[in-house]
């Protein structure tokens, strides 16, 4: 599916493979002692996906400049296979682990579902967002099952709307394997 964020207010979403050595290594030893009572609570061994969350916006786009003037609000969610939610394969890490607090962007936590939200003047101020995600999947756990499905709303202001036909909202769909090109795994 085409990124519809993308194509109407120059926001793009990826999950990226690039972490940070310095920021990687902090992510690594935060999450150790978690992982390990997650283990020994579930009698498995579980193996850890790192990611990043990166969302990054054009200065302009589509003619308008201004960011306030393109979007009042962005909403992102994230969430594990439904599937493998239901079997217990995969979730995210305790939902009290956050990585990149941020007092103004309202981050949602649970098990099975991560989600943002920013508002158009958050977004104007900073060029982009990025947040790490960790994923714990129990050995087991079969590849169809091994995807994150990332889904982002985005509301136009005033001046876009106009601009666009009177469009009341843009939503981009995507689906990603927890796969080696995106991911960075931990065995403990």
């Amino acid at each position: 599916m085409a990124q519809q964020v993308e194509k109407f207010f120059g926001i793009r979403l990826a999950i990226d493979s690039y972490i940070d050595k310095r920021e990687y290594a902090e992510l690594c030893q935060r999450l150790s002692g978690r992982v390990v009572e997650i283990q020994e609570a579930h009698k498995r061994k579980v193996r850890v996906y790192i990611h990043k969350l990166d969302i990054t916006i054009r200065e302009r786009h589509l003619g308008v400049r201004s960011l306030e003037d393109r979007l009042t609000r962005l909403n992102v969610a994230i969430r594990i296979n439904q599937k493998a939610k239901q079997s217990g394969y995969i979730s995210f890490v305790d939902p009290e682990l956050v990585f990149r607090p941020d007092d103004e962007v309202e981050i949602k936590r649970h098990m099975a579902r991560i989600s943002y939200s920013l508002s158009g003047a958050y977004c104007a101020r900073h060029a982009g967002y990025c947040d790490y995600i960790a994923t714990l999947v129990a050995d087991g756990c079969p590849a169809r099952f091994k995807t994150l499905g990332v889904t982002a709303t985005a509301y136009p202001a005033a001046k876009l709307k106009k601009r666009i036909d009177n469009l009341e909202t843009a939503t981009t769909k995507l689906q990603f394997p927890l796969t080696r090109s995106i991911q960075l795994a931990l065995d403990f």
